[in-house]
């Protein structure tokens, strides 16, 4: 990927991103031992339950849940499966209803 800017151009590969996109091209077959996987690794996860947009994933050092544009729905996890235990999407956790779970974007 090359970008200009007004120092010049500035040439930069993200391998993880054509990574990603390979990966992930077929998300109905992402399972959630790859979820689990991919939490336990740092990356973050943008998700949809019931039409909502939904983030996991570990920021500033802390594995943090939360629904977009929704402030209060904030939860920190000292760990993944912290996190995991304390997470619920209609009073069930995210195992329960992840067949019903859009993955929307993997970083």
């Amino acid at each position: 990927m090359e970008l200009t800017c007004k120092f010049g151009k500035i040439e930069f590969l993200l391998p993880d991103a054509r990574i990603q996109e390979k990966r992930f091209k077929h998300m109905e077959q992402y399972s959630y031992e790859e979820f689990l996987e991919d939490l336990s690794m740092g990356r973050e996860i943008h998700f949809i339950y019931k039409d909502e947009e939904y983030y996991i994933g570990r920021g500033t050092g802390q594995f943090m849940f939360w629904k977009f544009y929704d402030s209060a729905s904030e939860i920190i996890g000292e760990d993944v499966e912290d996190l995991l235990r304390k997470v619920r999407l209609d009073e069930k956790q995210i195992r329960e209803v992840w067949d019903l779970i859009e993955i929307d974007t993997i970083f």
